[in-house]
């Protein structure tokens, strides 16, 4: 699931055929990396400790994806896919494996 829905997302990002992409490399391994850092802070907490401390932060992605977008880094096609996945994550086994979704997409990002 993971190499063929990331494939396609990866390819939807970065279409070549229109103006400009929908998310760039860059600013996508900018949300990434953000995601890592959670998931590896909410390593060892129980899940009391990770709803009070963790998953507020996570939530707070979705408003940086929208601030990204007003400054004209990213699309809404973007946005609509990073605010639709963070809204599913609700523990640390999610966000983990929100992480490696993330990370997969980025194998099949170009580099530029």
């Amino acid at each position: 699931m993971f190499s063929q829905d990331a494939k396609k997302l990866a390819d939807l990002f970065n279409n070549e055929s229109s103006h400009r992409p929908i998310v760039s490399t860059t600013q996508f391994r900018k949300f990434y990396e953000e995601v890592l850092k959670l998931s590896e802070k909410g390593l060892g907490l129980n899940k009391e400790e990770f709803q009070t401390t963790i998953l507020p932060l996570v939530k707070l992605l979705i408003s940086k994806a929208h601030y990204v977008k007003s400054r004209g880094h990213c699309q809404e096609g973007f946005v609509v896919f990073f605010e639709m996945s963070i809204e599913k994550v609700n523990s640390l086994d999610e966000l983990q494996n929100f992480q490696l979704f993330l990370e997969s997409i980025i194998g099949f990002m170009p580099r530029k």
